[in-house]
């Protein structure tokens, strides 16, 4: 079957092939390390999209490859290459959604799994907090100025546990930017 594929047909099979096993190794590194820190989580959120690029590519050169050697004067000798021309562009377009169905569902059990196996190193952090939480509470006796200070940062602090400790995804790159914020004015008010 493959021998009598035209060159075009063989290039978009072969980079859904040549995805789907980078993909595959992708998955199953993560699935065995089970450690989210080794992998490109940029390239890892791309595998379903890719399938579904390639299957759209396919399906573009299948409708041009069709069209390419369609000729308006003799229409009866120019539907058949026209419609194997679009049987490759369907058919490349199933492949590659298809694929990009399966693998999304099988990335992200295998993410959430890797995940909940790192949870536990936001639990250290957790109890970090608490146990910094607890010492600036208990030094609370110094001046007005230095318990205002704490307080805002025991206040901060326990915005950030609350972050931690929610199942939603927050950006972690906005709440540094605060933090930053609020000690460039605890630094003041310090000074003042």
């Amino acid at each position: 079957m493959l021998d009598s594929q035209p060159a075009y047909l063989l290039v978009v099979y072969g980079a859904l092939a040549v995805w789907f096993v980078i993909s595959s190794f992708l998955i199953f590194r993560l699935w065995r390390h089970g450690d989210i820190s080794k992998i490109n989580e940029h390239i890892y959120a791309t595998i379903p999209t890719v399938f579904t690029t390639l299957g759209v590519l396919g399906t573009f050169i299948g409708i041009y490859r069709g069209l390419q050697d369609f000729d308006a004067n003799n229409i009866s000798e120019s539907i058949p290459p026209l419609l194997e021309g679009l049987k490759t562009a369907f058919l490349t377009s199933i492949i590659g959604i298809v694929l990009s169905l399966i693998f999304s569902k099988l990335a992200l059990i295998v993410y959430n799994s890797a995940e909940k196996k790192n949870s536990s190193s936001a639990k250290t952090e957790l109890d970090a907090l608490n146990k910094i939480i607890t010492l600036l509470t208990v030094k609370s006796e110094h001046s007005q100025k230095s318990y205002d200070l704490q307080t805002k940062q025991t206040q901060s602090l326990k915005v950030i546990q609350q972050s931690l400790s929610k199942d939603e995804e927050t950006n972690l790159l906005i709440q540094v930017q605060d933090l930053r914020q609020e000690q460039t004015s605890n630094s003041k008010l310090l000074q003042d």
